[in-house]
């Protein structure tokens, strides 16, 4: 598949419901498992709330540290939805609104027997960024995006996890398609009877050993004084 390689990503969940006590962000554990199995390392996460130059900004953060940017949630019908409104204006492409993700909202919604017209917030969710490519929602009715921008991909995916995660999964052999090859494993060492410290000593020269081959970012952490 033609584009760039997509070594290093980073997530971005949208909700001020999950800055509170009451909400856990599973959906970026779940992105990361399926990132992970393509060969694309998750280097760092953030949340932001519904707050659109909050979220541009952590969006612009992420797009400056990697080449992959998955941003979930903030695509509804309702004015707190501005996951589209904060991308769009990071990446200078204007939003321009679908005639065939209007038909099919029209259509969704009068098949779930509705006898009152729709209402035109839902039309927000027809708004594409331009140039991006929409991708099917089977569980809602928020479409995904999926945005090539300047070496570098943005997607947009839908924050409740029945229809985040079969969209996630459909889209898994695409990121390995743009993905180097090399999967990612970890493997877990369990110490007893040894500090931190006395444990770090001994591996020193395992770790010299690793930054010979080993990909970026661990590299960095491998290399950076101790």
């Amino acid at each position: 598949m033609a584009g760039a390689v997509l070594t290093r990503a980073a997530i971005v969940a949208v909700g001020s419901e999950l800055l509170e006590t009451t909400r856990l962000d599973t959906n970026s554990l779940f992105i990361t498992e399926q990132l992970n199995a393509a060969g694309i390392d998750v280097a760092f996460k953030s949340v932001a709330g519904d707050d659109r130059t909050v979220l541009g900004d952590a969006v612009r953060f992420s797009l400056a540290g990697a080449d992959l940017v998955v941003v979930c949630g903030g695509l509804g019908p309702t004015d707190d939805d501005l996951t589209r409104d904060a991308v769009a204006d990071v990446l200078g492409r204007p939003l321009r609104e679908s005639a065939a993700l209007v038909e099919h909202l029209q259509r969704r919604y009068a098949a779930r027997g509705f006898t009152a017209p729709m209402p035109r917030n839902n039309l927000r969710q027809a708004m594409v960024p331009d140039g991006a490519e929409v991708l099917e929602n089977p569980n809602g009715s928020a479409p995904g995006l999926w945005i090539d921008h300047e070496g570098r991909v943005v997607v947009l995916l839908p924050g409740p996890p029945r229809e985040l995660k079969p969209m996630m999964t459909a889209l898994a052999p695409r990121f390995a398609a743009r993905a180097s090859g090399q999967v990612i494993v970890r493997r877990s060492l369990h110490v007893v009877g040894q500090i931190e410290s006395q444990v770090d000593q001994m591996l020193q020269p395992l770790y010299r050993e690793w930054a010979s081959w080993a990909p970026w970012p661990m590299r960095r952490w491998l290399e950076a004084p101790r």
